[in-house]
Parts: structure tokens; C-alpha cells; sequence
């Protein structure tokens, strides 16, 4: 978990200035009450597919315009392992 954490520090800070909308999405193969997605929700991000999450994540910068309005894991075992996710964004 801390080496995920060292990823996503300097992404944070990379992206920390960009005014248009910024979304995380991936297999960040942690749990949602890992280190790394606390620190993650508690420095303004928020979870678009926290219902069914358990690995898989779309984050979304609290701060952004615009919002989510719809997010569900797609039933398709030939697209991924893991459920794919699919969010609709307004």
C-alpha cells in the first residue's frame, strides 16, 4: 500500500492545477478502507463506483464541475477479470 501511495502522490501533485474536470479510474487492486484510497477521499476525491467497488475505482475531484449521476458494474467476464465499470458523467 505505500508503494501506491508513492505512485499517486506525484500524479496528485501533476494534476493539482488543472482546471478541467480530472477522474482517476483503475485497478488499484486496494481496498476501500486502504491507506491509499483514504488519503485519496480525504484530499477532495470522491468514489463514483463506491456501492460495488472492492478493487476497481472511478474518482472523481469533489471540486470539479459538473457530477456523476449513474455508475454500475457491467456483467461482461470476456472484458476484464474484474467487472468493468461503467459511469456516466453529466
Amino acid at each position: 500500500m505505500k508503494n501506491t501511495l508513492s505512485v499517486l502522490k506525484p500524479v496528485l501533485i501533476a494534476i493539482s492545477n488543472q482546471r478541467l474536470p480530472v477522474f482517476l479510474a483503475g485497478d488499484f487492486n486496494v481496498h476501500s478502507g486502504s491507506e491509499p484510497m483514504q488519503f485519496l477521499l480525504q484530499n477532495g476525491w470522491k468514489d463514483a463506483a463506491s456501492l460495488k467497488s472492492i478493487i476497481d475505482y472511478v474518482l472523481l475531484r469533489a471540486d470539479d464541475p459538473g457530477k456523476w449521476w449513474k455508475s454500475e458494474f457491467l456483467d461482461e467476464p470476456v472484458a476484464s477479470d474484474p467487472d468493468p465499470v461503467l459511469v456516466v458523467l453529466e
